[in-house]
């Protein structure tokens, strides 16, 4: 895919895996946004290209009202990497903080929507894999997505958020074709 000139938005952009994202879209000819509200990303990890004036950063929190709007406005493709996490500790000790990324992911997929952005890429989570299929080393993989269905048993609610992540933009893509 020729992404020079695009207008892509990274969700989580100043975060470990998003600043590698970034770099790689800049690199490519993007023109990058990336939003952030900084509880685990790193300004100093997209820096030079805001620097340089190759990304344009807005400091914000995705559940918050209007945020999503604001910064998915204009854009082309999105890559959704921004979410309430931490670790594997983090989201084993503070189930109740995980359900956040149920209304960031449902407010920034339909503000794609709204707002006509031609791909969202979602990221999603290992958690979200049945406990059941984790046991047994002989079960089947689950290596496409339409390989997955009933009976759903994600580890935590993290996992369960990513999850639902993943079925509300399915259905976003299937009735409106996002």
């Amino acid at each position: 895919m020729n992404l020079n000139g695009k207008i892509i938005l990274v969700t989580g952009g100043a975060s470990f895996i998003g600043s590698h994202l970034t770099d790689a879209l800049v690199n490519k000819g993007a023109k990058v946004r990336v939003v952030d509200n900084l509880s685990s990303g790193r300004l100093a990890n997209i820096q030079s290209h805001i620097e340089s004036g190759k990304v344009d950063f807005v400091e914000a929190d995705l559940t918050e009202p209007g945020v999503a709007q604001k910064v998915v406005d204009g854009t082309q493709i999105v890559f959704h990497l921004a979410a309430d996490h931490g670790g594997r500790g983090y989201v084993d000790l503070h189930q109740a903080a995980c359900t956040t990324n149920l209304a960031l992911d449902g407010m920034l997929f339909r503000a794609c929507h709204e707002l006509g952005v031609e791909k969202v890429v979602y990221a999603s989570s290992g958690c979200v894999y049945p406990n059941h299929l984790q046991t047994d080393p002989g079960e089947i993989l689950y290596l496409q997505e339409d390989m997955v269905g009933p009976p759903f048993d994600a580890d935590n609610m993290y996992g369960w958020a990513k999850l639902m992540g993943e079925m509300t933009l399915q259905s976003f893509h299937q009735d409106w074709g996002l």
